[in-house]
């Protein structure tokens, strides 16, 4: 696995250079003798030439499955959302090795031996239509519930029964409720994918209530095309154009070029994300001064919104716990960053970030719910590094607080109705709960006067610093997704 991830991962320009290279040479001098006219073919049978040869040597160690080394196996690609999870997994039957981080605890080293490999594996399974846990129910249950969002609502590193959803449920039914918890979250889904998922989702499931958590994913998807200055809004991408070549719609481009594909990954990883979103890069942090993307995030949520009204399901949102927050005392920011993989640059532009989400969640009430998850994430410096598996990303016991905080708020909700049927005292009010008002536009992503202050500091620091980034990439989650 070091083999490949050297060749193939980190350092394919060298590799294709050499293989491309060696393979001009010899074919040039064998066509010259010949015919000095076929010269011009060369580069192109080389380019075959050096395709054939990359696909055998990574068969040869990598096996029969050597793209799953390089792309998720989970993940297939998608006509409406651009990726979904693949139908009908399960990890525990899967008989050739995997790496992806979806399917391995947090700081887990896949091996390369199959069996270890099986052992290493959290318990992930996706039912027949594609949706993380069990099968949905035949029978429908009084209340049903759908949870939509990225990693961070399917459950990153967390056995199946370990994600919030799936405690949510558990904890309703120890309190005898009859309730289907359904996740629907994908990873890397912003608000755009989510919108084109529901339009299937809600008619088919027909859930009572709909919780989203949004907000993490909409700036990186503006971050990473070229810190917004090839955003879309509503742009919909497939996982090779989102997170391998980080571009709009490719569609021109021959992706099933394995070697085209990988040498354009590796030049748009050093000029994206080493450059362009290095968190020492002061242009980076004018994404967070813009109102762009929370305001293509806002017209997701009233399409959203409207569809849950055409099919008579509450909209509720989720206030997301993250590990650090703005206003963290120097103590407890330095307890973070000595606990996890963030830098103090990283750890500052997050909890700006999720400040500009929480600012945001702000302007939806009281026209959508919005339930505050950080209530039971009390804890703080050390104690509070046992309930984050980075910096967004929850431990089981992180998972189990959130799952518990969202079902107390259910629960209430539902024994404050003046109706005894669990299932109308959700969804009675759905229609009649006033619209999100078209004024908000005017103040969505606009930062607070201490927060715009901030970020001018910083700024401003970073200048001082004359720094423009670093080509070093620590990990394949360098940002928010």
């Amino acid at each position: 696995m070091n083999v490949f991830r050297r060749l193939v991962l980190e350092r394919f320009d060298i590799t294709f250079a050499c293989l491309f290279g060696v393979t001009v040479a010899c074919l040039g001098l064998l066509v010259f003798s010949r015919s000095p006219l076929l010269l011009m073919a060369v580069p192109l049978v080389a380019l075959v030439l050096v395709e054939l040869l990359l696909r055998v040597f990574l068969s040869v160690i990598g096996g029969r499955h050597y793209m799953y080394r390089i792309r998720p196996y989970f993940l297939v690609d998608d006509a409406r959302t651009g990726y979904r999870f693949r139908r009908n997994i399960n990890s525990e039957r899967i008989e050739f090795l995997l790496f992806e981080k979806y399917a391995f605890a947090p700081g887990t080293s896949p091996s390369d031996e199959l069996n270890t490999n099986k052992k290493q594996r959290i318990q992930f399974s996706t039912n027949s239509i594609g949706l993380r846990g069990a099968p949905i129910r035949e029978q429908a249950p009084r209340l049903r519930v759908l949870c939509s969002g990225g990693s961070t609502t399917a459950g990153q590193g967390v056995h199946d029964n370990e994600t919030w959803p799936r405690q949510l449920q558990q904890t309703m039914e120890r309190d005898g409720y009859d309730v289907e918890v359904v996740n629907a979250g994908v990873y890397g889904f912003d608000s755009s994918q989510e919108l084109e998922n529901l339009r299937g989702l809600l008619p088919h499931l027909k859930p009572d209530l709909l919780i989203l958590h949004q907000g993490w994913n909409e700036e990186f998807n503006f971050s990473s095309l070229d810190l917004g200055r090839r955003f879309k809004p509503g742009e919909i991408r497939n996982y090779y154009e989102k997170y391998f070549y980080f571009s709009n719609r490719s569609r021109g481009f021959p992706g099933w070029m394995l070697s085209l594909a990988l040498l354009r990954r590796h030049f748009g990883r050093l000029r994206i994300l080493g450059k362009r979103m290095s968190f020492t890069a002061i242009d980076r942090w004018s994404v967070l001064q813009s109102r762009e993307y929370i305001l293509a995030w806002l017209q997701n949520i009233r399409e959203i919104e409207k569809l849950c009204r055409a099919h008579g399901v509450e909209l509720w949102m989720v206030r997301y716990p993250g590990l650090v927050s703005f206003g963290d005392s120097a103590e407890d920011l330095k307890a973070y960053i000595d606990g996890s993989r963030l830098t103090y640059w990283h750890a500052m532009y997050q909890a700006i970030a999720r400040e500009r989400v929480n600012q945001f969640l702000d302007l939806l009430l009281p026209s959508v719910p919005v339930i505050d998850g950080t209530l039971p994430f009390t804890a703080r410096g050390e104690a509070r590094l046992a309930l984050f598996s980075d910096e967004i990303h929850l431990t089981p016991l992180g998972e189990s607080l959130l799952g518990a905080c969202v079902a107390d708020a259910l629960i209430n909700r539902l024994q404050a109705s003046e109706r005894g049927d669990t299932k109308d005292s959700v969804n009675s009010s759905s229609g009649d709960r006033e619209r999100i008002p078209i004024g908000i536009e005017s103040q969505a992503g606009r930062n607070s006067q201490e927060l715009a202050a901030l970020i001018a500091r910083l700024r401003a620091q970073l200048k001082a610093q004359d720094s423009e980034g670093s080509d070093e990439i620590p990990t394949d989650m360098y940002t928010t997704y």
